[in-house]
């Protein structure tokens, strides 16, 4: 039996948000990593402590209260609403329940949270492929390459996690 798939794909959960693109964006329409919504509270980071240990932690707190602060912000803006939803993911497509019913050969923004250790906002283009309610399953386009490095990075952090979550 011959596996077709070029890439790794895991289960997660994540912060995932899509929304239809029309024909006229859709031509256009470029993944991207998400950067820091406007209005979105900047603050410093925290004072550096005698113990790395707790140093480490507070950077960890830092970085996800900026990433929520971040993505409070986008929704404020109108942006696509974001739920914590299960999805199966590779460097090369996506399979999740969206909200709204898509259509094979629709082209979609899917705007999602990686959650890794430091977390990183992405809003991909995907082209949907199948659907199988409630399930949607689509291949990302139109991806530049740092997108599909984060992807990838996220990929192995999740595999890593679950080794290690079957270790113990």
């Amino acid at each position: 039996m011959s596996d077709k798939r070029e890439h790794c794909r895991v289960d997660a959960k994540m912060l995932i948000g899509s929304r239809l693109l029309q024909r006229e964006e859709a031509a256009s329409a470029k993944s991207r990593i998400g950067t820091r919504e406007a209005g979105a509270p900047e603050f410093p980071p925290p004072p550096v402590q005698d113990d790395p240990r707790l140093n480490e932690w507070l950077k960890l707190l830092h970085t996800k209260l900026s990433g929520l602060l971040a993505l409070h912000a986008s929704e404020k803006k109108g942006a696509v609403e974001m739920k914590m939803r299960p999805v199966n993911i590779s460097a090369g497509g996506i399979m999740f329940p969206p909200e709204v019913g898509y259509k094979p050969g629709d082209r979609i923004e899917i705007h999602m949270e990686l959650p890794m250790k430091k977390p990183a906002a992405l809003v991909v283009i995907a082209e949907v492929l199948r659907v199988s309610p409630p399930l949607v399953c689509g291949s990302f386009i139109n991806m530049e390459e740092n997108v599909k490095q984060k992807l990838s990075e996220f990929v192995f952090f999740r595999e890593r996690e679950i080794l290690m979550s079957e270790r113990m």
